[in-house]
């Protein structure tokens, strides 16, 4: 320190005294240690927090009577456990509005309170991200099914038709029911359509529709307008009823 702060400092003015002290001395007790070294004690101090641990639990084989069990690690992974409630819901054939009930969200918090629950458009979406090759199969056995219909197209949309006239008026389908009660005692008996995007539906409509012929004979005996609007294209006929048998025995493979 030169003779000219020395002046300053002991000129009797105790603002530049302490001011003097205070840039003398106020880089001395304010100096840090290094931050890895300050992480480290915090990781020592909370180990719990740390990144990347694993846990390590037994996981008891019920085979053997749980007296034998296998060691193993776990760690926390808020994607895979989303996946995993994905897989869940396929599994157990349950709504994808299952992770918004009460009781499911009620369970999560109490077994694992880490996990961000997933709505249910990110629950379909890791749907189709883990069952993308059988979306595929799928898709492609559609496309088989759908081309080998084509040959006989003419008695697959003549079914189309009938069931569509009789689904169309809710009077229609009432007389249906009666018919098949009268038929065969099932007055459940329903007939459906099928669907461009589901592999299996057009062998369901065919199935269902050639076991109910009995029915159908019935129900053109009871409605007067059946033959007139539909036409002679739209009423099923013996041959036919052996191209939907041969389609139902066939296609039944697939199922």
């Amino acid at each position: 320190m030169d003779s000219t702060n020395i002046h300053n400092l002991s000129n009797g003015k105790n603002e530049g005294l302490e001011k003097g002290n205070l840039k003398i001395f106020r880089k001395i007790p304010n100096k840090r240690r290094p931050k890895q070294h300050t992480q480290r004690s915090r990781d020592a101090l909370h180990p719990e927090k740390l990144k990347g641990q694993t846990n390590i639990f037994l996981k008891k084989n019920d085979d053997m009577g749980g007296l034998v069990g296998e060691v193993k690690t776990w760690k926390f992974c808020s994607k895979a456990s989303g996946k995993d409630v994905a897989e869940m819901i396929i599994l157990d054939k349950l709504p994808f509005t299952t992770v918004w009930h009460e009781g499911f969200r009620k369970l999560m918090e109490t077994t694992c309170p880490n996990i961000k629950i997933p709505s249910r458009f990110t629950v379909s979406s890791y749907v189709d991200e883990i069952y993308l090759e059988e979306k595929c199969i799928v898709h492609s056995m559609n496309l088989l099914v759908q081309d080998g219909l084509s040959c006989k197209g003419i008695s697959v949309e003549c079914i189309r038709n009938v069931i569509k006239y009789i689904r169309g008026f809710p009077k229609r389908l009432d007389l249906f029911k009666k018919c098949a009660k009268r038929a065969n005692g099932d007055p459940k008996a329903l007939v459906c359509l099928d669907c461009q995007t589901r592999w299996n539906s057009t062998h369901e409509m065919i199935d269902r529709a050639e076991k109910l012929e009995k029915d159908f004979e019935k129900y053109d005996l009871e409605d007067e307008n059946y033959r007139t609007d539909l036409g002679s294209k739209g009423v099923m006929g013996s041959v036919d009823w052996f191209v939907a048998k041969w389609f139902a025995k066939s296609l039944d493979i697939y199922k």
